[in-house]
């Protein structure tokens, strides 16, 4: 593991995000003097800010990520805590009259501090299922959901890792239950397999370069016969 594993000490600065035409967008990450997440700014073709997020605490727990268009916010994930841990994530979305309306929420549950459960709620009729976590050696290697009324086995998600730091874990709660926030390594290898009536079972490869502290700079996507295709690339800054 790279030495510098402090969340904050060593922070992503910019993720900059490829399409299939080669083009790219940037994000920016916003930090406080202690190295805390306030902000992140989504930028379009063009240069231009498209929309930012907003980075909401209270007594060092992060309580609402507000998503802003024009100053006008559109979207916010709403964080209930208990015991110091995220207990529950509420997603909040515009309607049609430009009210905020809850569209679905989870439910964690947690063993020993790593995330066990899940439950997630939908608010237009979906029905409700609920996720069990495999973890090994930090990282999050099995999560199967299930039908909530009927426990029966909807879709497994299976994920293979480097050895290498995650710039994104513990940076913030805001993919909570994601191996983007929640593994300590990078995803080298995912895997669906669905057990609905018409399954879809994608499954996806990834390479990393990394700089010298062990970070990755460049993540691909591994395609046919082996041709690697940029995804993501990414920046850092060392808190002061």
């Amino acid at each position: 593991m790279p030495k510098d594993d402090t969340p904050g000490q060593y922070r992503v600065s910019s993720l900059q995000y490829y399409f299939s035409d080669n083009t790219s967008n940037p994000v920016k990450f916003i930090y406080n003097a202690q190295g805390v997440l306030l902000r992140k700014d989504w930028y379009n073709i063009k240069n231009e800010v498209d929309f930012y997020e907003d980075f909401i605490y209270e007594q060092g727990l992060l309580t609402k990520i507000k998503r802003n268009l024009s100053k006008t916010d559109f979207a916010e994930v709403r964080f209930i805590h208990e015991d110091g841990l995220t207990k529950i994530l509420e997603y909040w979305m515009e309607d049609a009259n430009a009210n905020l309306k809850k569209s679905h929420s989870i439910e964690f549950q947690y063993n020993e501090g790593q995330i066990s459960k899940s439950i997630s709620t939908f608010y237009d009729g979906s029905p409700a299922y609920y996720s069990l976590y495999t973890f090994a050696n930090g990282n999050i290697v099995s999560v199967k959901a299930y039908n909530l009324a009927t426990n029966k086995l909807l879709e497994e998600n299976t994920y293979e890792y480097d050895n290498n730091l995650n710039p994104f874990y513990k940076l913030s709660n805001q993919y909570l239950g994601s191996p983007i926030a929640s593994s300590k390594n990078n995803v080298v290898h995912y895997k669906i397999v669905s057990y609905k009536p018409i399954p879809q079972n994608p499954e996806l490869s990834y390479a990393y370069t990394y700089n010298e502290k062990g970070y990755p700079v460049e993540k691909y996507i591994i395609g046919n016969a082996g041709k690697k295709y940029l995804d993501e690339a990414f920046t850092y800054e060392l808190s002061h």
